[in-house]
């Protein structure tokens, strides 16, 4: 009985040292597997920063866009910011401009010429951290491809072009004008410049502020206007145009647009509130 008694203790006491030593393992390895994922997160992220900003791929890819291809699309690797985008050529074969996450998508003017080289240079762009590039070129040879062969992307917007549409502010894409929340121009008041900018040409596929060039007048103590006044240089499907806003309050926005060469007044739009 007494040997019994011993047996069971030193039973008992194996048993318990065993579980504490492999509770204590698995808490141990857990901890470890924790610590590698959040590690190796961690330097995945660092990796696709060290990347740099830059062009992933096209869309159609530059081997393959067709004389009736309605857009190209340049695809980078980081989400792209709205604001200072600058493409050349803006005409001809340009119709339209549109940032969206991390693709800019361009609407081309076709049919584009059987074998003729087209260029297109991203003079600037910039990502959502604020890196940028420079005077990217992409070239393309478009090629003889019949509409059914083509993606079924290009195929439903090229139906979607034939259908009439009514003018809409919301086919334009507008760039840069969000830039002017950083001089004191109320949401409302941007949403009256796009009106406006739609009233002058409700036809227009891309409006581009450049905003290098916004500038603020001083307000005049003596005047009788309380309105405050920006100018800057916008264009309008590659047409560039002078343009003031007196904006006052909360949603009160007048436009004048200009002609940038011997600056004649073209367009007022009037106070639109």
């Amino acid at each position: 009985m007494v040997l019994l008694a011993m047996y069971r203790q030193i039973k008992e006491k194996f048993y318990m040292r065993f579980y504490r030593q492999t509770s204590f393992s698995r808490q141990i390895i857990l901890t470890t597997v924790v610590l590698g994922l959040i590690l190796f997160g961690l330097v995945a992220y660092q990796l696709h920063n060290l990347q740099g900003f830059r062009v992933t791929s096209t869309n159609p890819a530059i081997n393959n866009v067709a004389t009736v291809s309605p857009f190209f699309d340049v695809i980078f690797n980081k989400r792209l910011a709205s604001s200072n985008l600058s493409v050349y050529p803006n005409s001809p074969f340009i119709k339209s401009l549109k940032i969206s996450n991390e693709e800019l998508n361009i609407s081309l003017v076709g049919p584009l010429n059987i074998g003729q080289t087209y260029t297109i240079t991203i003079v600037s762009i910039y990502d959502y951290r604020g890196d940028h590039i420079v005077n990217k070129k992409i070239s393309f040879v478009p090629k003889n491809i019949p509409t059914y062969s083509l993606p079924i992307d290009q195929q439903q917007l090229l139906l979607l072009q034939q259908i009439p549409q009514t003018p809409s502010k919301a086919n334009i894409t507008f760039l840069g004008t969000d830039a002017l929340e950083n001089y004191g121009v109320t949401a409302a008041q941007i949403n009256n410049l796009e009106q406006a900018l739609f009233n002058y040409k409700q036809l227009a596929q891309t409006v581009s502020i450049d905003t290098s060039s916004i500038a603020v007048t001083p307000h005049n103590p003596t005047s009788s206007n309380n309105s405050s006044i920006i100018n800057f240089n916008v264009s309008i499907d590659g047409n560039s145009l002078k343009a003031r806003i007196d904006y006052s309050q909360i949603t009160n926005l007048r436009l004048y647009l200009y002609d940038i060469q011997n600056g004649n007044l073209l367009f007022d739009s009037g106070t639109i509130i």
